[in-house]
């Protein structure tokens, strides 16, 4: 779907995204309440302009080193537990700490057998854009507004945030449509990541600049 990431930075894309939401998007309740609020729409406009800087060459560095990182403890962990049952079978012999030993070692060789599925490849996050970004997005904002944001006012921020870079289209679209945004979210729901997404969403709160870390404008 996608042919062209956006080169644009931050403060070229910022003013130019929030021209065109005050000048062509207003109609929506949920993006005129945006754009009215000066603090919300710094944040809309960086949220969206992250969705078309797909982070997922950093994002999959970070995961890869997360996972590596729960494999060295786990792999550890498994051959302490299998020393420490040794000992107190073989030189020590105290059945009760043996056995709370192989408790052990259960535990996180299953601990250790689901970090692979829990880990997805990038791909999983979607092939034409990153949807775990976009929902990020979504929830940032609904959390300012504490509303919720229909898929349709998604799909009109994205489209205008698409507009700005000039995101490229294949077979023949010019826009995402909501089906688009509803296929993609639901997508990423059915992925096995859903099981170490509080940790995703708390790498992406920490690795993500929010409005109040970048320059504002004027």
């Amino acid at each position: 779907m996608r042919k062209k990431k956006s080169s644009l930075s931050l403060e070229q894309f910022r003013p130019r995204f929030l021209r065109l939401l005050q000048s062509c998007y207003l109609a929506k309740p949920v993006i005129a309440r945006i754009v009215k609020d000066k603090a919300l729409r710094e944040e809309c406009a960086t949220l969206l302009w992250l969705t078309e800087n797909d982070a997922r060459d950093r994002i999959a560095r970070q995961t890869t080193q997360q996972r590596n990182a729960l494999i060295k403890v786990l792999d550890d962990a498994i051959l302490g537990a299998e020393a420490f049952q040794f000992i107190y079978t073989k030189l020590d012999n105290k059945p009760h700490l043996a056995e709370y030993m192989n408790t052990l070692r259960s535990d996180a060789l299953l601990k250790r057998q689901v970090v692979d599925a829990a880990f997805a490849p990038p791909k999983a996050y979607g092939r034409d854009r990153d949807w775990s970004i976009v929902r990020y997005a979504k929830e940032i904002l609904e959390q300012r507004l504490q509303t919720s944001i229909p898929n349709q006012v998604l799909t009109e921020l994205l489209n205008a945030a698409d507009q700005v870079v000039g995101r490229k289209f294949a077979r023949g679209k010019t826009q995402v449509d909501e089906a688009d945004v509803d296929a993609g979210l639901r997508r990423l729901r059915q992925r096995t990541f859903e099981r170490v997404l509080p940790y995703y969403r708390q790498m992406l709160s920490e690795h993500y600049p929010r409005a109040s870390d970048l320059p504002k404008s004027a």
